[in-house]
C-alpha cells in the first residue's frame, strides 16, 4: 500500500467516525426530546388535577425550635417548558414545575440583636420563604429586636433538564421534601410512566422509590436554623 492509499484510508476512517458521532448525537437528542415531551404531558396533567384536588401532604417542615409547618395542602401548580433548536428542529430542553405547600397558619418569631436578625432573614430568603419583618430600635436608633411573621407556605420548584449529548435527564428538586435542593440524574431511556408515577408519589409525600432510582444524586441544604445564633 502506497502513501496515498494510506492517507485515503485514514481520511475515510475519520469521515466514518464523524458520521457515527453525528448519528449518535442525533439519536441522543431525539431520545431526550421524546422523553421530555412525555414528562411534560404527564406533569401538566398531574398539576391540573392536583390544583383542583389540593391534597393534604403528611410532610412537615421544621424551623428547628421555632416551629413547624404541618397540615399543608398542595396547590397552585404551574408547568411550563423551554425548547432549543438542534439539528434544525425545536427540541425540548427544560421543564419547570412550581407549586405551593401551604396552610392558614403562620409562625411568629422574635430575634434580638442585629446579627441574629440578619442571619434569620438570610436563612428565610435562601429557603425561598415569604415573611414579614417588623424592626424595633432604641432611642439611639440601634436595632434591638425584630418580629418575623412567616406564613406556612413552602414554595416548591422542580426543574427537569435534558443533556442531549449524554442522553441524560436531570430532576432538580427544591423545597419539596425538605428545605433544600437535591438533583437526581436518569438515563433518558429510563424515563417511563412508572418512574413518573414514583415522582408523583414523591410530590404527594407517599412512599416511593424516586430518589433511589437515579444514577446519582447531590444534596444541598440551607444552613440549619439551630446554627443561626
Amino acid at each position: 500500500m502506497g502513501l496515498l492509499d494510506d492517507l485515503k484510508r485514514q481520511a475515510e476512517e475519520i469521515k466514518q467516525d464523524g458520521l457515527t458521532r453525528v448519528d449518535t448525537a442525533l439519536e441522543n437528542t431525539q431520545q431526550v426530546d421524546q422523553k421530555l415531551r412525555m414528562a411534560f404531558k404527564y406533569l401538566n396533567d398531574l398539576g391540573s388535577q392536583l390544583s383542583v384536588v389540593k391534597p393534604t401532604t403528611p410532610r412537615t417542615f421544621d424551623l428547628s425550635t421555632f416551629g413547624r409547618f404541618e397540615g399543608l395542602r398542595l396547590c397552585d401548580f404551574f408547568v411550563d417548558y423551554r425548547t432549543k433548536r438542534l439539528f434544525d428542529k425545536e427540541m425540548f430542553d427544560t421543564i419547570d414545575m412550581t407549586f405551593k405547600q401551604t396552610s392558614d397558619q403562620a409562625l411568629t418569631i422574635k430575634r434580638e440583636l442585629e446579627p441574629n436578625v440578619n442571619k434569620l432573614q438570610d436563612y428565610l430568603t435562601s429557603s425561598n420563604l415569604r415573611f414579614e419583618i417588623q424592626k424595633f430600635t432604641n432611642e439611639r436608633k440601634i436595632l434591638t429586636h425584630a418580629i418575623f411573621k412567616i406564613p406556612s407556605e413552602v414554595r416548591s420548584e422542580i426543574k427537569i433538564s435534558g443533556d442531549h449529548d449524554k442522553a441524560n435527564i436531570t430532576f432538580a428538586v427544591r423545597n419539596v421534601e425538605f428545605f433544600g435542593t437535591y438533583s437526581v440524574v436518569f438515563a433518558a431511556a429510563d424515563i417511563n410512566e412508572h418512574l413518573l408515577e414514583e415522582f408523583a408519589k414523591m410530590l404527594l409525600g407517599q412512599p416511593n422509590t424516586f430518589r433511589t432510582t437515579g444514577n446519582y444524586q447531590t444534596l444541598q441544604r440551607p444552613v440549619p436554623v439551630a446554627n443561626l445564633g
